[in-house]
């Protein structure tokens, strides 16, 4: 499959939307960036299959916490011989888990990605994790 320019330009838009949904505590939005049946691994963190799955662990995750930011940058797209769309990205997430504490994660997502009728939706994802420390506020960054 050869990919445009618009094809590459809404996906990264996809991985982006994926970073604002969960910063601004927007669910619907969220379950916009994955196919119904997605499986995403995120390693030590946990495996999900199903939007449902997916989604409801990130309410339960992040209700606790205060402010996020998942920043993602180096957003690269291809096709694979076989024809399966592919997008890396680096992730840079801080999460507030408390007044005191925040976890730092940082790391490559390894998406693949499929056009659907509502647009290009995400598959399947792993989470290649670098870094993921818990600290006080002060020594996490």
């Amino acid at each position: 499959m050869e990919l445009s320019a618009a094809d590459k330009a809404e996906i990264t838009e996809l991985v982006f939307r994926y970073a604002t949904s969960i910063d601004q505590r927007d669910w619907a939005l969220f379950r916009t960036v994955w196919t119904d049946d997605v499986r995403a691994d995120y390693g030590a963190i946990g495996s999900w299959e199903g939007v449902d799955a997916l989604t409801d662990y990130m309410i339960d995750i992040h209700a606790p916490c205060g402010d996020t930011l998942h920043r993602i940058s180096n957003v690269v797209v291809w096709t694979d011989d076989d024809g399966t769309v592919r997008a890396r990205s680096y992730v840079d997430a801080v999460i507030l888990a408390s007044d005191t504490h925040a976890m730092r994660a940082l790391g490559t997502y390894e998406d693949e990605v499929v056009a659907t009728d509502a647009g290009w939706r995400i598959a399947r994802r792993h989470f290649r994790t670098f870094h993921l420390r818990m600290a006080p506020i002060n020594d996490a960054i």
